[in-house]
């Protein structure tokens, strides 16, 4: 008797935001807990330690100078504006300021890194 098993390779997608030089200060709309938690571990748990705030509609995390966070991801190639989670993503480094207000602005700021599925958000205005 043959067994044949298969499985599944289904690529996947990850939409980052990463605190090369400086810490970031992150306002997202809907709060990451509302999206996330509890089904997500890893990112309830990032919520849960980088939390510094709640605001209307949402909350603002740090993430520190070298860190990585993954706000969105699936299985595909790319994220969906239908899929998107979020409504406002509000980036502070520095002096700077980098404010996106829908989910086709939030998601044109994401470059695909070249050879993966990761989308890397780009902090230039």
């Amino acid at each position: 008797m043959l067994l044949l098993v298969l499985i599944s390779c289904d690529p996947a997608f990850e939409y980052y935001v990463e605190a090369k030089e400086n810490d970031i200060s992150l306002e997202i709309h809907p709060a990451l807990e509302s999206v996330y938690c509890p089904d997500v571990k890893e990112l309830c748990d990032f919520a849960t330690t980088h939390k510094i705030n709640d605001v209307p509609n949402g909350s603002v995390y740090r993430v520190k100078r070298g860190e990585r966070f993954s706000i969105y991801g699936g299985v595909g190639t790319q994220g969906s504006v239908s899929g998107f989670p979020f409504e406002l993503l509000k980036i502070i480094q520095g002096s700077d300021t980098l404010l996106l207000k829908d989910k086709n602005e939030i998601l044109g700021k994401f470059i695909k890194e070249e050879g993966t599925n990761r989308y890397r958000l780009s902090l230039k205005p």
